[in-house]
């Protein structure tokens, strides 16, 4: 703030909110400043506590960093507003780095922080006469001006994340030394002197201290000045050797005065000042006066000429001093005027300064600061972005968002942090309490590119807007992944697993995954997870971490979960009590078939076989193809316009004389062909009529592996109640056992009630299928259970259809068992019962009240068990 001012008009410490005019009296520029000064404060200290410490509005592009991709490396910066500590840095236009004035050069290669320094800035008419000088009064000046100074600056890291980089980016702030003003004597022993002033010389004025170059109280170089530093006059050519011209003004220079030629840059980048010059000589002209100083002008950087409007000016001080570590006279005109200055402990910044009252009178008049910290210059920061220069990629934006009020969702005012799409799940996860807190989430569509991760918290609620709050996994099965947590709630989010490609990730992730966490509630979510040909992921998994604890108190509760083909919607393992309730397991839609097949999937296969039987002909006729094979003198018949006849065709074009006559025979080939094609290939290496013969297959024979699973070695306690299980292979299945436990009964009390199964199960499908099963438990309840079964395809020629059960009991059993009220149709079994060694001697097994329609065997109890049942 340098400038004719009589005083600092409001100063961190004081409470002043604004000054009155009372009618008749003189109004001081310090009056007129405070109500600027204290209406700006507010401003700030409000935006600072409703947005935080920094941040862009959600979605904006403003201050956005992109790099260069051809020519000169360089960084570009989108218009817009950045609030930062409360004040809002401003560019009409865009810009670039290396466009900002005397910045420094950007590195090469390397990876970068990017960041945002911004400063209140104090504008002299000398430092931007354009502006600030109207012609009309000709060499008169008028105001200064205040402005939001700011500078995107950049620094090396190794850090791969925002976050890291920011913690680890070393910026220095203002001083932390403190400086004591004092007026004492300055020995005269005349007894004519005024008692307050004895020389009557000091001015009535702002006397300022100013750090020119930084270090510590015994190596910092300090300027002073009795006039605050105000006499700046425009320098309007580039020096010349020892003669500076000036511009015409009101000021002047006289010889022996002390003056530093800057620019306005040197205090934004707290650059260290250089040599103060001595004038030797006075040169007055109508179009300024010419200076002759004691040395050649040496410029700060950059030292290419300048325009007038650039900010070069000489300003006048009335002394320096290398270190103030002692008392430090500040002489004025080479006289004592009883002012010493001392540096106290600490580092000191280049542009920090403080302003101290003069005046003439004794008493008070003279402000007398003791450690009192800089009046200015304060600067704050921001990150930008995360920027790998040598491959000219932006790796991260990392500019803090905020919701606008407008946009804020006051029924959600509960939330602790409140994110928009756009914002950065993770970071909001992060920036969450220790103590724990609620995460919302506005409607929208929230792509992820990794997994968001929540490890060792608790307390935390994730919540959503229902259906309309979208996240998506794009390359990998989890979306959200919570480790080793306690007290953790999902309720109203629609997440959708992704594919991480062929195999799938090493474990059974789900779109929601908890891994040995305590605690968990999963509410009226949707979650889904897509087709695989082989079973490599969930909607929602519970289960340990490698080495970890068991979860326990699990509760998953009206959840809808759209499952992909032979993949599995709800897997919990070695949670010791868990509450299934209320949900609905569905096969996921079909929106389009994926180009590449994973392992081999023998339902396909089996289906195009048969389609490929139905349309073999053994010799040509009517409606038949005659299709020639290489190396056979037998060709392949078959009907006209069937997928046969692509099947054949398709064969013919791929196979070779060798594997015709390694099959045996053109036929057996073409079978071969039909069980295993697509297994592992991309269908965009076959035709486009075979593409669409296998995509239809692909299509049609979609099922849910497993619906709901309770799996591990050691559970209490299991309740799966009024759940809808659709289009299931495996509807139910608790199957919980450990091999070190001699009596096997790893369930204590499995509770299925009023659930509705609906199983869709090829048919000669070859692994585990059921509409319920329950394995190795002490207590058994299958209550009021109503289930069918729907065959997917055709048997092969020769072959038997597989049978599949309604329910099924299985194990080692404990001394309660009680299957009743059950509604079955189209099962092949009814119920079926299965005891292993030991059969309890005292023992309640009941199997009451089924009905199996169309099963050849209602009840298959091996006669340990009660029945009441119908015939």
């Amino acid at each position: 703030m340098t400038g004719d001012y009589t005083q600092v008009p409001l100063r961190a410490t004081d409470r002043w909110t604004g000054a009155r005019m009372q009618q008749g009296r003189v109004l001081l520029d310090h009056d007129w400043n405070l109500n600027l000064d204290a209406a700006a404060r507010f401003t700030r200290d409000a935006v600072r506590d409703a947005i935080g410490w920094a941040g862009v509005v959600a979605g904006s592009t403003a201050f956005q960093v992109t790099v260069t991709t051809t020519g000169t490396l360089d960084l570009d910066l989108a218009p817009g507003h950045f609030w930062v500590d409360g004040l809002e840095a401003f560019t009409p236009g865009a810009f670039t780095y290396s466009g900002q004035d005397a910045i420094t050069a950007l590195p090469a290669s390397g990876t970068v922080l990017v960041y945002l320094d911004v400063f209140e800035e104090h504008v002299q008419p000398a430092e931007d006469p354009s502006e600030l000088v109207d012609p009309a009064l000709g060499t008169i000046d008028t105001t200064g001006r205040t402005r939001v100074g700011y500078r995107v600056r950049v620094a090396p890291t190794t850090a791969a994340t925002c976050a890291a980089a920011w913690a680890g980016l070393a910026t220095t702030a203002e001083s932390t030394g403190l400086l004591t003003v004092a007026r004492g004597s300055t020995g005269t022993t005349d007894p004519c002197a005024p008692p307050g002033d004895p020389l009557a010389q000091i001015p009535d004025g702002l006397f300022r201290v100013e750090v020119l170059d930084g270090g510590t109280q015994s190596g910092a170089r300090f300027a002073w000045s009795f006039e605050n530093g105000s006499c700046a006059v425009q320098i309007v050519k580039p020096p010349s050797g020892k003669t500076v011209q000036l511009a015409p003004s009101n000021l002047h220079f006289g010889v022996g005065d002390l003056v530093e030629i800057s620019y306005l840059a040197r205090r934004a980048d707290r650059a260290a000042h250089g040599p103060l010059y001595v004038v030797d000589d006075v040169t007055p002209g109508a179009g300024g006066d010419t200076l002759t100083l004691h040395t050649a002008v040496t410029l700060p950087p950059p030292t290419t000429p300048r325009t007038m409007l650039d900010g070069l000016c000489a300003r006048r001080w009335d002394g320096q001093a290398v270190g103030a570590a002692a008392a430090t006279k500040a002489l004025w005109d080479g006289q004592d005027m009883g002012i010493t200055f001392t540096a106290g402990s600490g580092n000191y910044v280049v542009g920090d300064w403080w302003g101290e009252r003069l005046r003439s009178e004794a008493g008070d008049g003279i402000e007398e600061p003791t450690n009192a910290s800089p009046d200015g210059i304060r600067h704050s920061f921001a990150p930008l972005a995360l920027v790998d220069l040598g491959a000219r990629t932006v790796l991260a934006d990392c500019r803090p968002t905020f919701t606008s009020l407008v946009d804020l969702d006051f029924d959600t005012g509960a939330c602790t942090v409140s994110v928009k799409p756009g914002d950065d799940l993770q970071a909001a996860i992060d920036s969450l309490p220790a103590g724990g807190g609620e995460l919302c989430l506005a409607a929208g569509t929230y792509s992820l590119n990794a997994p968001v991760k929540v490890a060792r918290r608790q307390r935390i609620v994730v919540n959503g807007a229902g259906p309309a709050t979208i996240v998506v996994a794009e390359q990998s099965e989890a979306a959200l992944v919570f480790d080793t947590c306690e007290e953790i709630e999902v309720r109203d989010v629609s997440v959708h697993g992704g594919s991480p490609g062929e195999g799938g990730d090493p474990d059974l992730d789900g779109a929601l995954t908890f891994l040995s966490c305590l605690g968990v509630v999963v509410q009226d979510c949707e979650l889904s997870c897509p087709d695989q040909s082989g079973r490599t992921q969930t909607c929602l998994t519970v289960r340990s971490a490698a080495n970890g604890r068991a979860s326990d108190a699990i509760r998953i509760e009206r959840n809808r979960l759209q499952v992909g083909a032979w993949q599995t919607g709800i897997l919990v393992v070695d949670a010791t009590a868990q509450t299934i309730a209320d949900n609905t397991v569905q096969l996921s839609r079909v929106a389009r078939v994926e180009p590449t097949f994973g392992p081999r999937n023998p339902v396909v296969g089996t289906e195009l076989t048969r389609r490929l039987r139905e349309g073999l002909r053994t010799k040509s006729g009517a409606g038949v193809t005659r299709i020639t094979t290489p190396g056979s003198d037998k060709p392949l018949y078959a009907i006209k316009g069937s997928d046969a006849e692509t099947i054949a065709r398709e064969f013919a074009d791929k196979t070779t004389a060798a594997k015709i006559a390694k099959a045996g025979g053109a036929e057996k080939a073409v079978l071969h062909f039909a069980r295993t094609v697509g297994h592992g290939k991309q269908l965009a290496a076959v035709s486009e009529p075979m593409r669409k013969v296998v995509t239809d297959v692909i299509t049609q024979t979609r099922a849910v592996g497993q619906g709901i699973v309770v799996a591990g070695v050691n559970v209490k306690t299991v309740r799966v109640d009024s759940n809808l299980v659709e289009d299931a292979v495996q509807g139910i299945h608790i199957g919980v056992s450990d091999a070190n436990l001699k009596t096997q009964q790893s369930v204590d009390t499995a509770l299925v009630s009023g659930n509705v199964v609906h199983s869709l199960v090829p048919a000669d499908f070859p692994r585990d299928r059921h509409g319920v099963f329950v394995g190795n438990c002490r207590s058994t309840h299958i209550l009021d259970t109503v289930a069918t079964l729907r065959r997917l395809g055709t048997v092969a020629t020769g072959a038997k259809a597989t049978s599949v059960e309604g329910i099924r009991v299985h194990g080692v059993l404990g001394p309660f068992l009680c299957v009743r009220q059950s509604s079955l149709a189209g099962f092949d079994v009814g119920v079926r019962v299965v005891a292993l060694p030991a059969v309890p001697r005292s023992r309640m097994w009941l199997v009451a009240e089924t009905f199996a329609d169309g099963a050849s065997i209602v009840v298959d109890a091996a006669g340990v068990v009660q029945q009441r049942n119908p015939t």
